[in-house]
């Protein structure tokens, strides 16, 4: 039993869990990228952090990172403490990066090694990017003022004085 959570709510918690051989799947709700979670005192909670909590009678000072890279696992020896940049490590390691096991842009060439290059640390596909930039920079300029179909007066909206009235 734990002293952060109270009896009723770790019962509530034991309700929506099933346990296997390994992990301790969580049945009830999930957020959009498959954590469990549940409300407590009106505040949605990550079930995996509610499960920390029961074991160690405190809250985690950093992330709760899963060891069996089930994201709906509630299992305490499963569990354990880390940074976001050893759950990052993790993920690469593992090659679970969506991004990372993609083989062609959305244009389909191929995301091999002469073709990326890294823009906001995410893989770009080079060929794309560079007729994008060809494209852009043979546009013909905008015209101040004028629209470039002959009228207008400088202003930019067609009129006189800009207020609409002649």
């Amino acid at each position: 039993m734990s002293k952060y959570y109270t009896n009723e709510i770790e019962k509530r918690f034991f309700e929506k869990v099933e346990k296997t051989d390994s992990c301790w799947n969580w049945t009830a709700s999930t957020d959009r990228t498959g954590y469990g979670h549940m409300s407590i005192n009106g505040q949605l909670k990550l079930a995996h952090r509610i499960s920390f909590c029961i074991e160690h009678g405190r809250e985690s000072k950093d992330k709760v990172l899963h060891t069996c890279d089930n994201r709906r696992c509630v299992n305490p020896d499963h569990l354990r403490e880390g940074t976001q940049k050893e759950n990052v490590m993790d993920c690469i390691r593992k090659k679970r990066r969506y991004e990372q096991n993609l083989l062609f842009c959305p244009h389909g060439h191929p995301l091999i090694k002469d073709n990326i290059y890294i823009h906001k640390r995410k893989r770009r596909c080079k060929f794309c990017k560079n007729k994008s930039d060809k494209i852009r920079r043979n546009k013909p300029p905008i015209l101040n003022g004028n629209n470039g179909y002959g009228f207008g007066n400088g202003n930019g909206f067609g009129f006189k004085d800009g207020c609409g009235y002649g």
